[in-house]
């Protein structure tokens, strides 16, 4: 008769402890391995430069977050957010305003902005933003129509409605982001 070894299991790399109920890692004996000492150092202070260029990384909360920063906005009860940034359903409807010029190019941003622009201060500038992007590009395409007679404005004739869609998304990223947008050349009219 043969004799049976009983089995036994090797440990698995990917659990955090050993067979002796320690910490395990492979090819360190229990022995050698370290305790904790404690809480990690302070990060080493950010020089004028790095804060400046933090900042302008991160200009929704004016921190840098690996630094030990606040945390970023949470909408939570009994918080409020640094002026400017736009959270919870402020935020979400300021987002929906541009994206619904998309569906809607003038009717969808007015609905929406007359909704909502007494509730949320946020959801007033972008419509106002969006609104006024919105006026802008009919203005444009009509000079623009008016220089294609000499055929100076074609180019721009053309090329402007893909201004419009650019600007359209990255005002509704920037939003969604909490951040605020402000489209260029755009005529400031409401």
């Amino acid at each position: 008769m043969s004799q049976h070894q009983p089995y036994i299991e090797p440990p698995d790399p990917f659990s955090a402890v050993g067979p002796d109920g320690g910490h395990f890692q492979p090819g360190v004996p229990n022995e050698m391995l370290v305790p904790d000492s404690g809480p990690a150092p302070a990060p080493p202070p950010l020089s004028r430069r790095e804060t400046r260029r933090a900042h302008r990384r991160d200009g929704r909360w004016g921190h840098d977050q690996r630094h030990g920063g606040p945390p970023p906005p949470s909408g939570g009860p009994g918080y409020s957010a640094p002026a400017g940034v736009l959270v919870g359903e402020e935020r979400m409807w300021a987002t929906l305003i541009p994206l619904s010029t998309f569906v809607a190019p003038f009717l969808g941003p007015l609905v929406l902005w007359l909704i909502f622009r007494d509730q949320y201060p946020g959801v007033d500038r972008a419509g106002r933003e969006t609104l006024n992007f919105q006026i802008s590009l009919v203005i444009y395409a009509a000079m623009f129509g008016v220089l294609s007679i000499i055929l100076v404005g074609i180019p721009f004739l053309i090329m402007l409605p893909f201004f419009g869609f650019v600007c359209t998304v990255i005002a509704a990223f920037r939003t969604s982001r909490g951040e605020r947008y402000e489209y260029p050349v755009t005529i400031r009219i409401l």
